[in-house]
């Protein structure tokens, strides 16, 4: 405990000092005989508390007080006022406004005196942590702000990078585009002609020579018409689902019920089944979407169940619907061949087939196409199913198409 004596008369400091090491044993007492010189101690060696006589020459206790706590070097030292017990009530004021923290009358009681210093050092103590504390917090946050400006400009930069990144990516992505529309068109027009020449030359031979040759030659030949219009429907497929990433999609409000009743017609009319499906159309709700794509999904689905159940003798597709919150579901089940669960993550891939060419015919692209058509909606489509007990095709897709995708 480090304590500061100001007084100008000397026997004043000797008694002081003898009194505080008596009642506060283990202090350290400096002794300053003027205002000068006290200011100076405490300057050069900052006390706990400093015990500081009113009445001196030159320089008063009220001015030494004043100089003191203006110092940011002293200005956090507690300033106790020795008085003459008559000071009155205006001088208390004035030493507790221009800072002083408390008054000891003389001669100074040594019960009173020894509690006032121990209050004031407690409370310099406390306030030196308080400073400390706040010092480092301080320190603290300007650490974070220098972190946080050093992330900052690391995420622009980083931010910078991926906007370039993706600029080469956008670049390749429209190269490739490009090239994938000349092979779409090199498919549409240089593989169609052959396949083309091939079913035209097959047929003008079986027409002219047809009873030239014999049973044997005429089957074969109608292989080779029946394969080159296999290959022009895949053709037509792939062009399709190459071709649908890059379509622009045009939203409209779609009636989902007459849509799918107009897609049964058409698949049941040509494969002249019509009469004999047991057709049934439950209620389904409306959604915005592209209205030749999510035709293409009906068709496709409803075709597939009009060919894996043409089977059965009393072939049954049901179509049902339904919405959840903002979800319209569809359901699209028949009673037809089915298929292994174990192999249902196989069914929307590009040429995946679960049954051989012998029993159903097709190119293997119509239910890959369907689900894109699904996902470009924001939508989802899964399968269910078991073998001899017919599948069940469902997709959901948004009641309200309120973020539009782009192309």
């Amino acid at each position: 405990m480090r304590l500061l004596a100001i007084d100008d008369v000397p026997d004043n400091l000797v008694a002081l000092s003898a009194l505080l090491r008596t009642y506060l044993p283990g202090c350290d007492v400096e002794t300053a005989s003027s205002g000068l010189e006290g200011i100076a101690k405490a300057r050069s060696r900052e006390p706990d508390t400093i015990l500081l006589d009113i009445q001196m020459p030159g320089m008063d206790g009220f001015e030494v007080c004043r100089l003191l706590k203006e110092d940011p070097l002293t200005r956090h030292v507690p300033i106790v006022f020795l008085t003459a017990r008559n000071a009155d009530s205006a001088s208390r004021v004035r030493g507790l406004e221009i800072g002083g923290d408390a008054f000891l009358s003389k001669p100074v009681d040594p019960g009173e005196l020894t509690a006032q210093v121990k209050a004031m050092v407690r409370i310099k103590q406390a306030e030196d942590r308080l400073r400390e504390q706040a010092s480092l917090l301080e320190e603290l946050v300007e650490k974070r702000t220098a972190a946080l400006h050093q992330s900052e400009a690391r995420y622009r930069q980083l931010n910078a990078e991926l906007e370039l990144r993706v600029n080469e990516r956008t670049a390749q992505l429209e190269a490739s585009n490009r090239e994938l529309e000349g092979f779409s068109y090199s498919v549409s027009h240089d593989l169609r002609a052959p396949l083309r020449a091939i079913d035209g030359f097959s047929g003008m031979v079986v027409e002219r020579y047809g009873s030239q040759v014999d049973p044997e030659a005429q089957r074969l030949l109608g292989v080779v018409r029946a394969n080159a219009r296999k290959m022009a429907r895949l053709i037509d497929d792939l062009l399709a689902f190459s071709r649908l990433g890059r379509s622009e999609m045009r939203y409209a409000r779609l009636n989902m019920g007459r849509m799918a009743g107009a897609a049964f017609l058409e698949v049941a009319a040509d494969c002249g089944r019509r009469a004999a499906i047991d057709f049934r159309l439950g209620e389904l709700p409306d959604v915005e979407g592209d209205p030749a794509l999510l035709e293409q999904v009906w068709i496709n689905l409803l075709s597939n169940a009009v060919k894996f159940s043409a089977g059965r003798e009393k072939p049954v597709i049901e179509v049902e619907g339904a919405v959840a919150g903002e979800r319209a579901l569809y359901r699209v089940r028949d009673n037809g061949a089915g298929f292994d669960m174990a192999y249902v993550a196989k069914l929307f891939g590009v040429f995946q087939r679960l049954h051989g060419m012998k029993e159903f015919e097709g190119t293997g692209v119509g239910l890959a196409l369907a689900q894109r058509i699904v996902v470009r909606h924001r939508g989802r489509m899964w399968a269910e199913g078991a073998v001899g007990e017919g599948a069940t095709f469902s997709f959901e897709l948004p009641v309200l198409a309120r973020e539009k995708p782009g192309t």
